[in-house]
């Protein structure tokens, strides 16, 4: 019935576009000149319509299956832009996949990528509820503007939480971007040293730069005696924040963990519950946040089946390029954990109904 309905509209000269971030950020990426799903035939039927009360949980599967087809629609290989005012479930779990679906199946994987456009309110969050609760409205498409547009999902995730880390800090009335000096050294002298390694510390995966950084700023004195990077990097990871990166890489203390928690371990789960036979049943209906939660420990200390995946997790820290190998790694950790857990039993309920003499 919706065969047809996806197609392009002749007042959007930049091509399709994916979205997540509510009826702003869909609205800001038609202002740029892209076609969204509600633009096309088959989303305006279901854009804004109230049907079964609006209830989302029955809405959802509907609406997976459009945006399914919608997925289908750009070009490839290519860019992909997605307007994301923070990562959305549909795109995580269905468009994202069926785009790189189709291009593994094409042969294009390696030449698929993504424009994540990172979009924020100057001075609001992008959580409506504390917008209201600070009595500075929400959020709306007029309000928004790109903070930055990055080749990485990671990226974009780090930018958006450091821009809502620096409005609460302003409503607070806290300067942003502050970090806690680990000894009694001047913070701010620290732009020679940052500017001499400024290459090396562009390599650190984004969501552990402005702990770098700070860790760098507070301990200037000693570093500043340091002959190379290596010999930086040693004294850093021997203290404070960056240590605690390299030790712990998937704890929620830090950036580049809450970075690791909320989007390679869930991302990995998902991955390597459709790797394994059973794979979802074994995840007992735990969503694949929250198994990734439970395993947090293990990553941490590289325990059964994660012994590489927190090895190039630490390396990650400081390293970006091999942040796909870390997720190859950590995908691999998660099937040897979820073929160690149980199938739930659903024979019985099925065989209790069985006609008496059938097989």
């Amino acid at each position: 019935m919706l065969a047809g309905r996806y197609s392009m509209k002749s007042a959007t000269p930049n091509g399709y576009a994916l979205w997540s971030g509510g009826p702003p950020a869909h609205q800001y990426a038609t202002g740029q000149g892209y076609q969204v799903l509600e633009q096309t035939d088959a989303g305006k039927i279901f854009d804004g319509v109230e049907i079964l009360d609006g209830d989302w949980r029955i809405l959802l599967p509907l609406w997976q299956e459009i945006s399914r087809q919608y997925a289908a629609m750009p070009k490839l290989p290519g860019a992909v832009h997605c307007f994301q005012r923070w990562i959305g479930g549909v795109f995580k779990a269905v468009e994202r996949p069926t785009l790189e679906a189709r291009a593994a199946a094409a042969g294009q994987f390696a030449d698929l990528s993504f424009a994540f456009h990172a979009l924020a309110a100057p001075g609001k969050s992008t959580d409506d509820d504390k917008n209201k609760a600070r009595g500075v409205g929400v959020v709306t498409a007029g309000d928004l503007t790109e903070i930055g547009t990055f080749s990485n999902q990671s990226a974009a995730d780090v930018a958006l939480r450091q821009h809502n880390e620096n409005v609460e800090a302003s409503w607070a009335g806290r300067p942003a971007n502050t970090t806690e000096p680990e000894e009694n050294e001047d913070p701010t002298n620290g732009n020679e040293l940052l500017g001499k390694y400024e290459g090396q510390i562009r390599n650190a995966h984004p969501s552990a730069r402005a702990e770098i950084e700070g860790s760098m700023r507070a301990n200037v004195k000693v570093l500043s005696g340091k002959n190379s990077w290596n010999e930086v990097r040693d004294t850093l990871v021997a203290r404070g924040k960056p240590k605690q990166m390299v030790e712990k890489p998937a704890s929620v203390q830090h950036g580049f963990g809450r970075m690791v928690m909320s989007d390679q371990a869930p991302d990995a789960v998902q991955r390597a519950a459709a790797s394994v036979p059973d794979g979802k049943a074994r995840l007992q209906g735990q969503s694949y946040a929250d198994y990734a939660t439970r395993a947090k420990r293990s990553i941490n200390a590289g325990a059964g089946d994660f012994g590489s995946a927190r090895q190039l997790l630490s390396t990650e820290v400081f390293d970006r390029n091999v942040e796909s190998q870390a997720e190859a790694a950590l995908q691999t950790g998660f099937e040897g954990r979820l073929q160690g857990e149980t199938v739930p039993d659903t024979g019985t309920a099925h065989d209790a109904y069985k006609p008496t003499g059938t097989g």
